[in-house]
């Protein structure tokens, strides 16, 4: 089965009269808009306030997506791995000729996804 890469956003709430300041994330899932996964987030922190639900975000709530990731993966000798891992782009790339110069026996390729067991 192929699954879909879904993005997860970071939102802010801010302070409202019964709650203060919130920041959370939340993602698109199937059958819901990541806005409604995080109204769902949202009422469940209202709920254990002793707070009734809403039916939208309050006014001011914020979503954004977090920095892109980018991944330097090398592949040689028989096998793939991941070996540094940047958020700026211009970095990643000064990083990967590094990289490609002091081990010529490799290959070395920018990937917005780290190689299995990257994250482990």
């Amino acid at each position: 089965m192929k699954t879909t890469n879904r993005p997860t956003y970071k939102f802010t709430v801010p302070p409202t009269r019964n709650v203060g300041s919130y920041s959370g994330t939340c993602s698109a899932t199937y059958g819901e808009t990541y806005q409604q996964n995080a109204l769902s987030d949202y009422n469940s922190v209202r709920a254990h306030d002793g707070l009734a639900p809403l039916k939208r975000m309050p006014a001011g709530t914020v979503y954004h997506l977090p920095a892109p990731t980018y991944y330097v993966n090398r592949t040689g000798q028989g096998y793939r791995e991941t070996v540094d891992e940047f958020t700026d782009l211009k970095e990643a790339k000064r990083c990967l000729t590094e990289y490609r110069i002091s081990d010529p026996s490799g290959s070395y390729k920018l990937s917005s996804r780290p190689c299995k067991g990257w994250n482990d």
